[in-house]
């Protein structure tokens, strides 16, 4: 009778080994990378316990084939280096998001009506401010003075118009190099310098009424920062869109009528 020794050898017998790497890129996630280590399930319970505390590895997944250990690192927002910041402007996410503005309705104007005679636009103003202390006002002849007497009456004081809101969004991991910045904030600048690359959003952008590429149209507010998950934030700017911001409040364009 003979006898057949078989033996095993496990891979990393005095340590472990990588055994597999991949990436994988996402427009929401950005780049990302899963290295896998096999070994004695001992080395790989160490590693697994080592890498719980290391700000580079944002996810660990361990299990056993075939008596040995498997542990798989995932490394978000990076390409495995766990240096982070490998793919900062490669997922950003652009919106263009529509919003209610109310006005007064004594500051009116849809193009329809003419404010040349500056003595039609203080009427309105003390009209309302009448009825507001409860005066009586005669009714105005003519229109469109009629027309927004009436609505004074009804108590109709503001009228809204669609607003825009142009976003810029991007999630990074803790470690991407990318930051939410100040710059310019509360002042007006040109669509260009928004950084906007989306071909579809410039088009859409350029049938608005009353969108000019070359106007300082678009105020810069402060950025929002929005942690999710583990390891992982998102940074979002807006830009607001208006004819024409103030020269003087916002540094819109220095033109005659906008001070």
């Amino acid at each position: 009778m003979s006898v057949v020794v078989r033996t095993t050898t496990i891979i990393g017998l005095n340590g472990y080994s990588e055994v597999s790497r991949s990436e994988t890129y996402s427009k929401s996630g950005g780049r990302s990378a899963k290295i896998t280590y096999e070994g004695p399930l001992d080395k790989i319970d160490e590693l697994f316990v080592a890498l719980i505390g290391d700000p580079a590895v944002d996810t660990l997944d361990k299990n056993r084939s075939n008596a040995k250990g498997v542990l798989t690192v995932g490394y978000v927002d990076d390409d495995g280096s766990g240096g982070g910041g490998s793919t900062e402007e490669n997922n950003t996410t652009w919106e263009l998001v529509p919003n209610d503005i109310y006005k007064p309705i004594n500051g009116f104007n849809n193009g329809a009506v003419n404010f040349a005679d500056a003595n039609y636009v203080q009427e309105l103003q003390d009209i309302l401010r009448k009825i507001r202390q409860g005066q009586a006002v005669a009714r105005p002849a003519g229109n469109p003075q009629q027309g927004f007497f009436d609505l004074l009456m009804m108590g109709v004081e503001e009228y809204v118009r669609t607003g825009v809101t142009l976003r810029k969004s991007i999630n990074v991991s803790l470690r991407s190099t990318l930051v939410a910045n100040w710059t310019n904030v509360d002042r007006a600048v040109v669509i260009a310098d928004t950084g906007l690359d989306d071909s579809h959003l410039i088009g859409t952008i350029a049938d608005m009424p009353e969108a000019n590429s070359a106007k300082k149209q678009w105020l810069k507010r402060g950025p929002t920062i929005r942690t999710y998950g583990q390891g992982k934030y998102t940074i979002a700017q807006d830009w607001w869109f208006a004819r024409r911001w103030s020269a003087l409040l916002y540094g819109g364009d220095v033109e005659a009528g906008n001070p």
